[in-house]
């Protein structure tokens, strides 16, 4: 955790960090490799996710989902 935190000092970084436990169950449950778009809704929701990247990217379904979310 300490080197995370510094990370996000050093870096500026201006939104949530987030850090997986040593079970790995946050990365078993959004599958975030190799790379995906994912959609989480403000009360921390899944409510979309893409197939695996570069061609898995749907950016069309994923405006579609910002804009459900948004209404």
């Amino acid at each position: 955790m300490e080197i995370a935190e510094s990370c996000v000092r050093t870096l500026g970084i201006r939104f949530p960090a987030l850090i997986d436990g040593m079970d790995n169950s946050v990365e078993r449950q959004y599958t975030g490799w190799p790379d995906r778009l994912m959609l989480i809704d403000i009360d921390g929701r899944l409510v979309f996710k893409t197939d695996p990247g570069p061609f898995g990217f749907k950016p069309a379904q994923l405006e579609a989902a910002l804009l459900r979310v948004l209404r």
